[in-house]
């Protein structure tokens, strides 16, 4: 049986949600509110959706059983990878516009990542 997953992050920046899509292999359409990873090796095209809970504020809905779909491996049984990799995103995208750099991205064991961050 199939469970629907709603990742409890807010997730406001529709640019760094696509690009946090991107860190993860998969495309976010902002016309279709989708994001899609295609993989024919599992089960073909998997994807997930945002649906707005309030002005400007998403949530990511995807099914995270293993038997139908493969995203819970990209992107976390309840979708921890990606609310790590929008976190990361967000950094990145405010160093940016600070002016600042990554210097360096370091993955921990734990699947945690590091950033170090210059200006």
């Amino acid at each position: 049986m199939s469970h629907i997953v709603s990742i409890r992050t807010e997730i406001k920046d529709l640019k760094c949600f696509a690009k946090a899509c991107q860190l993860l292999g998969m495309v976010f359409d902002e016309s279709k509110m989708r994001a899609t990873l295609t993989d024919t090796s599992l089960h073909g095209r998997l994807d997930g959706s945002l649906q707005e809970t309030s002005q400007g504020v998403y949530t990511f809905n995807f099914d995270n059983d293993p038997r139908y779909s493969a995203l819970p491996a990209i992107i976390g049984t309840n979708g921890e990878k990606l609310v790590c990799a929008y976190a990361e995103a967000k950094v990145l995208d405010a160093a940016e516009r600070s002016g600042y750099f990554l210097e360096s991205r370091v993955q921990q064991k734990d699947g945690s990542i590091v950033l170090t961050i210059l200006a």
